[in-house]
């Protein structure tokens, strides 16, 4: 699954589970396989199946663990979440209310748990634009993590309360927003913490100036929050500093400074690749070189691309193995990149083998294939190989059309 092999993992765990049904039906165990057989349909959009395995898997916890533990809050947030993807809103509210009003009955004990399905619940208002709501979860949530002893132990992080700001913002409570981040920033600095929860707020204030289009004020509380993160993260292993180099570089863009903006974003990569070890193999990948790819692609400079694209791949090759999802991922890039300059000579092979891994990986007939067959088709149109890329067209359609059959009742 983390090298986002869905396919193989997929007949593991159905393996797994007819093995485990012979032995024991009602098993923490067996229902932990079910909630990621579920979690691997639910990528191939077969949420009907999906959420049949969820609820086996809550029966299972309820049973085992009885009606009010942390697990059974954890199924119903899941079968939310599944109600939710279907846009069947209704019943995803009414799951995460039962998810909750046991999460709370477990939070002096499972403090971690009741967090997780407040995140869920949250994202859930969020996606509805319903900011009331959300700001009395965020609440709650802060709640949860003040009365933690070891709050860094707890997803409370990260800090600075960025989201619960712009929600007020949302409502229009400028004032509340102010003086929220305003106060996180002032508590890091008396209390001496960790700079880095200082350079959070800094974070949160400037997404204020940048959403406002006050780019230079945005820019000046970036870098201030960037020479934190340089002072406290460790050299090679950062965390959050190519992340908000990134973010300095889009708004250095905003203001018409290309040549600085560049040498942000390449010093951005630079620091991922540095970093790249079997520590960190997920370093770096396609959306670490997107700034400088978009930024280039506006100046026609896509050919000073390549060399990049190419050092990204073997560091990914080495890292992570040839069918890793993230190889296939920046073979797809690539391969666009080429198909954009006209090159498609180069392009069309990359195409192919990108497919191949992910074929390999998630199956022939799963939906993450569209986006790949829909270039690959559009490649041929522009080499005049009609007849083929009418029959990847007609695959496109035939794995829609199973993947919308799939997610009807039965």
């Amino acid at each position: 699954m983390q090298d986002g092999r869905f396919a193989d993992a997929e007949k593991i765990l159905i393996t797994a589970i007819q093995q485990m049904e012979q032995e024991e039906t009602k098993s923490a165990r067996l229902s932990l396989y079910l909630k990621r057989l579920a979690n691997l349909l639910m990528r191939k959009e077969n949420y009907t199946e999906a959420v049949a395995l969820t609820q086996r898997a809550l029966e299972i916890h309820r049973e085992v663990f009885g009606p009010d533990s942390s697990r059974v809050a954890g199924d119903l947030s899941n079968l939310a979440l599944l109600y939710d993807r279907q846009r069947k809103t209704d019943a995803a509210e009414g799951f995460f209310k039962q998810a909750l009003e046991i999460a709370r009955r477990n939070q002096n004990i499972d403090a971690r748990s009741t967090l997780s399905v407040i995140n869920n619940f949250t994202g859930f208002y969020l996606r509805q634009r319903r900011w009331a709501e959300t700001e009395a979860l965020l609440l709650e949530a802060r709640k949860v993590c003040e009365s933690q002893a070891e709050p860094q132990t707890s997803p409370c992080l990260p800090p600075g309360g960025g989201l619960l700001a712009e929600v007020y913002r949302k409502q229009g409570k400028v004032n509340e927003a102010e003086q929220l981040i305003a106060e996180s920033v002032r508590k890091s600095e008396g209390a001496g913490k960790d700079a880095t929860e200082m350079a959070h707020g800094l974070i949160s204030q400037g997404h204020k100036f940048e959403s406002e289009k006050n780019y230079s004020e945005a820019e000046r509380l970036y870098r201030q929050a960037i020479a934190l993160y340089e002072k406290n993260e460790e050299p090679d292993d950062p965390l959050y500093l190519p992340d908000e180099l990134y973010r300095l570089g889009q708004v250095l863009e905003k203001q018409g400074q290309k040549t600085e903006a560049e040498k942000v974003y390449l010093r951005a990569l630079e620091l991922e690749f540095s970093a790249a070890s079997p520590k960190r193999p997920d370093l770096p990948t396609v959306m670490s070189a997107s700034g400088l790819l978009n930024l280039y692609r506006a100046q026609g400079r896509l050919r000073e691309m390549e060399p990049i694209f190419r050092r990204l791949l073997e560091t990914q090759e080495r890292l992570l193995g040839p069918r890793h999802a993230n190889v296939a991922f920046t073979i797809l890039m690539l391969a666009e990149m080429y198909a954009e300059q006209q090159k498609y000579f180069e392009a069309r092979p990359l195409f192919e083998r990108a497919l191949a891994i992910q074929e390999k990986n998630m199956g022939p007939d799963h939906p993450g294939l569209i986006g790949a067959l829909s270039y690959y088709a559009a490649l041929l149109r522009k080499t005049k190989e009609d007849e083929l890329a009418a029959e990847i067209e007609a695959r496109i359609k035939a794995i829609q059309k199973k993947s919308q059959r799939q997610d009807q009742p039965q």
